[in-house]
């Protein structure tokens, strides 16, 4: 063998491992890389798991504030109840002698105030709640 063909073979061994080298570079650099990724990929995965758990102890929205509990109070078979005991005239259940008696004023007395009521302030009227329920009736 001659020298110049073992200074070929020499010089193409150089290059050969030289370019595995850079090689071996480039899928370190690019291993470290998506080692990054895989830990800030975790790490954002457990932020939102943990924002998830926080969010599931809340308790839902069902009450004129967030976390109460709305009380189904019957308002509408309460309000029939009453008009159909003391306002339903000769139909109702009690007599207007009896509501005398009990709220010690007439009927007629009683409807001019609460008309009044309803006059003076917005208050008496009947409305929806925030809950979107019907409000307590002016009765």
């Amino acid at each position: 063998m001659s020298s110049s063909s073992i200074e070929s073979d020499s010089s193409d061994d150089s290059v050969s491992i030289m370019k595995k080298f850079d090689e071996l570079e480039e899928t370190d650099s690019l291993m470290s890389t998506k080692v990054a990724l895989v830990q800030t990929i975790a790490a954002h995965v457990s932020i939102i798991t943990s924002t998830m758990m926080v969010d599931k102890k809340k308790c839902p929205h069902g009450g004129s504030k967030v976390g109460r509990r709305y009380i189904h109070r019957d308002r509408k078979e309460r309000h029939e109840l009453i008009i159909n005991n003391y306002f339903r005239g000769d139909q109702s259940k009690y007599t207007s002698e009896h509501f005398r008696r009990r709220f010690r004023m007439d009927i007629e007395l009683f409807m001019h105030i609460l008309q009044a009521d309803k006059n003076y302030d917005d208050y008496f009227t009947s409305k929806i709640d925030v809950t979107g329920k019907d409000r307590l009736s002016s009765l």
